[in-house]
């Protein structure tokens, strides 16, 4: 955090701003309200669980082993930490995509626009998908819906572990992994900066009505040159601006527009939301999250797979990633997953 904050403040005209820091800090403490809201069904359930299993009161003691670890002053100062761990890494992970035109103003694109071709025996993924199965109205809906969902599932789980539900350890794992994936997936946008195949069809096609006829001509283009600007088939175009995946193509256009006003009017991005596409930290961390929920639940588990599936598919489906940042982005979430088995080990009884 401290890193970021000095990157964002020295090479960038991103203002340190008060407004969202006060923003911060009431999300954390609304974490942590909900955290304990949401043990008091849970020490209800294990309380009747075992006065039943029992059949009769429980003492002092007992009833002191039901209600920890969450009625603590070590609980509570706990998830104040994990609050700022969760909710800061992902603050100043946004800042961080800002600057990253002013630490490398170079673009990448072209190179990972022709790596998902060269891999795939010739095949460009975003372009195959797009003409395959954008004209499915009900599954275009249907992923795009999906890949929406990700913030709620991402806060769903994040609660799991909070309420540490399967232990301590498992928990510490949980947040040290989540923190260092946002972190070094964060840096890891500075050395290859890419902004994604639907930045790359708006340089050709100008495909989203949601642009002003009045807004000057350079606001419409993009800063470098994109790979698909002779050779772009026309039913992947096409197919793309007809599909039925508006929650993307609106938020894809809001980015844009946010971008081009911080850039050329210095006007602060709405919601520090910047434009970053590898690696893709959106499977990355349906990927981390499926690990931790199968090592939690096996049943669950699967499920978490299969969403997690359907995450990778919808970054390249929906234009956002090329198919190589997903592999890169899991590859991550793997790497942290060891780091965190690695640093955090079980205390000997």
């Amino acid at each position: 955090s401290a890193l970021c904050t000095f990157l964002v403040l020295t090479f960038s005209p991103l203002p340190f701003s008060w407004r969202f820091a006060s923003i911060f800090i009431l999300n954390i403490c609304e974490l942590t309200l909900a955290v304990f809201a949401l043990s008091v069904p849970l020490v209800a359930y294990r309380y009747l669980n075992i006065r039943r299993r029992i059949n009769r009161r429980l003492t002092h003691e007992e009833l002191l082993r039901v209600i920890m670890p969450y009625w603590s002053l070590d609980f509570l100062i706990l998830t104040l930490r994990r609050g700022l761990a969760l909710l800061g890494t992902i603050y100043f992970f946004l800042h961080l995509k800002h600057v990253i035109y002013f630490l490398n103003p170079r673009n990448y694109d072209l190179f990972f626009w022709n790596m998902d071709r060269a891999i795939h025996g010739g095949i460009q993924p975003n372009i195959f998908l797009m003409s395959s199965f954008g004209d499915n109205p009900d599954l275009s809906i249907l992923i795009d819906w999906l890949y929406l969902k990700y913030f709620d599932y991402k806060l769903l789980i994040s609660f799991f572990f909070l309420l540490e539900i399967k232990g301590r350890i498992l928990t510490d794992r949980f947040f040290l992994a989540y923190v260092l994936l946002w972190t070094l997936g964060g840096l890891m946008y500075l050395p290859f900066p890419t902004d994604g195949p639907c930045y790359a069809i708006l340089h050709k096609a100008e495909p989203f009505n949601a642009v002003p006829n009045d807004l000057p001509t350079f606001q419409r283009k993009h800063l470098f040159s994109f790979p698909v600007t002779e050779d772009i088939p026309k039913k992947y175009q096409t197919t793309f601006e007809q599909s039925k995946i508006w929650t993307a193509k609106v938020l894809q256009e809001e980015l844009w527009q946010s971008r081009q006003r911080f850039l050329f009017d210095k006007v602060v991005p709405y919601g520090f939301y910047g434009i970053a596409a590898m690696p893709s930290l959106h499977v990355a961390a349906v990927v981390l999250l499926a690990i931790f929920l199968t090592s939690a639940n096996g049943i669950i588990g699967a499920f978490a797979w299969i969403y997690a599936g359907s995450i990778a598919f919808g970054s390249v489906f929906l234009q956002w990633h090329y198919a190589v940042d997903g592999y890169i982005g899991a590859c991550l979430a793997l790497v942290t997953v060891w780091l965190s088995k690695r640093l955090i080990k079980p205390t000997p009884p």
